[in-house]
């Protein structure tokens, strides 16, 4: 897009064609928007470029790319109402892109909310730079600059979103970047001449180079495994053999004589059987835990689903 059409963005943005009634608007962009504004988009859409047409040769152009997050949550209950932040990546650009107008769309289940500057869309960059808020499920950047100061980064743009009040596992709620063009403006990702190397680049970007992203909703399910170990205890047998011995005494007292022979024998004391066990009833009448020896180990882990790429 030329420069001079990027700055009547800026000086009439209320009243330009970028709006959602665009009718030059490609008919699988308009499914797209309308499967996310009115919150049937529980699912990722692709983004195929369609709704960009261009007879340009990419082959040699600057490869760059926006990747916007796949943000995956694991379900909770704290989840409902809470403030999400999605980022918005490029790549391959660095320094060769100065002017940028890019439509964001997004789920209408989820809320935008503005930052501390009170911006719908948070920049991290050197272009001069507008932001706004089209819609319910909506956002529109727009920057410019005389020289190619756009960088890459992980989160060159930043967009903020409040969950429903109502989430809950399983929800995929999609964030993409739909085309629009009209008599008067129309999206773009160019150098600062939009020569023929912008021109490369920016179709590239809008034919392969976009990757919509997610906010997703894990399933919050949760798998126990208890492992215990049993020790036992052998019983013990302990045998008392006790041996007494008789002695033979003879009295002589006047006439009388008394012998009195006592042999010698042993006397083994019955076997007991004593079982070590001093584990305390478990109100199950027969039934005891051992109060050592038991060992339990459980082991939890999250089972989350795969991204679905």
């Amino acid at each position: 897009m030329k420069k001079n059409t990027l700055k009547s963005v800026f000086a009439a943005l209320a009243v330009s064609a970028i709006a959602v009634s665009a009718t030059s608007v490609a008919a699988s962009a308009s499914d797209y928007a309308d499967q996310i504004k009115t919150g049937k988009g529980n699912k990722e859409v692709a983004y195929d470029g369609s709704a960009y047409t261009t007879t340009l040769d990419t082959t040699n152009a600057t490869q760059a790319q926006i990747i916007i997050e796949k943000k995956e949550l694991e379900y909770s209950a704290s989840l409902a109402g809470s403030q999400q932040d999605v980022k918005i990546a490029v790549s391959g650009a660095n320094k060769k892109y100065a002017s940028v107008q890019l439509h964001f769309l997004y789920d209408t289940r989820l809320t935008a909310v503005q930052d501390e500057d009170e911006a719908w869309v948070t920049y991290d960059g050197k272009l001069g730079s507008e932001n706004r808020k089209l819609g319910d499920g909506e956002l529109f950047i727009a920057h410019d600059g005389s020289s190619d100061k756009g960088t890459d980064g992980d989160a060159v743009w930043t967009l903020h979103f409040t969950l429903p009040s109502d989430v809950k596992a399983g929800d995929l709620y999609p964030i993409g970047i739909e085309y629009r063009s009209s008599a008067v403006t129309e999206d773009c990702f160019t150098n600062a001449d939009d020569d023929n190397d912008g021109k490369l680049m920016q179709a590239y970007v809008f034919t392969k180079g976009i990757t919509n992203g997610y906010i997703k909703i894990g399933s919050g399910t949760t798998t126990s495994t208890t492992t215990t170990t049993t020790t036992t205890t052998t019983p013990t047998t302990t045998t008392t053999t006790s041996t007494s011995s008789t002695t033979s005494t003879t009295s002589t007292s006047g006439a009388d004589t008394t012998t009195t022979t006592t042999g010698t024998g042993s006397t083994t004391a019955a076997s007991s059987t004593t079982t070590q066990n001093d584990a305390p009833p478990t109100g199950v009448a027969g039934v005891g835990v051992a109060a050592a020896g038991l060992a339990v180990a459980i082991g939890t882990a999250f089972v989350l689903r795969k991204k679905e790429d």
